[in-house]
């Protein structure tokens, strides 16, 4: 594999529902099998998950119902990408953004260029 080239490694697409984030962080966790992140940094990113997800969920159970996730690694990087359906709004989740700040390597929030909502891209290098 090599080190920059960044490979898809699961992908899900799940109810809207928060009864589904601990299926999103065991998945997280199968990705993430024997790249070099500590306990901490896992738990940073478990944790940076269920809140974008919870938010992409919560914007997103009124339209379609469902979210889409990808989880993609690199020897370098592990990245996962949530995608909400929801409405554009101006305003947006203050708490996710500041752990996705203090938490990651690298974000992107963007519009989705086919239909309504978001996707929210977060990463963090490695080792971790």
């Amino acid at each position: 594999m090599d080190g920059g080239e960044l490979y898809l490694v699961a992908e899900l697409v799940v109810p809207a529902d928060v009864g589904m984030l601990s299926l999103c962080r065991t998945t997280l966790v199968g990705v993430v099998s024997g790249l070099p992140i500590t306990d901490r940094r896992l738990d940073d990113l478990k944790l940076v998950l269920s809140e974008v997800c919870g938010a992409a969920m919560e914007r997103t159970h009124a339209a379609d119902g469902k979210v889409d996730i990808g989880f993609r690694r690199s020897a370098d990087e592990v990245e996962v990408s949530v995608r909400d359906r929801g409405p554009d709004q101006a305003e947006g989740h203050m708490l996710a953004v500041q752990l996705l700040e203090k938490l990651c390597s690298r974000i992107d929030v963007e519009r989705h260029p086919d239909g309504p909502g978001r996707v929210v891209r977060f990463a963090q290098r490695l080792p971790a």
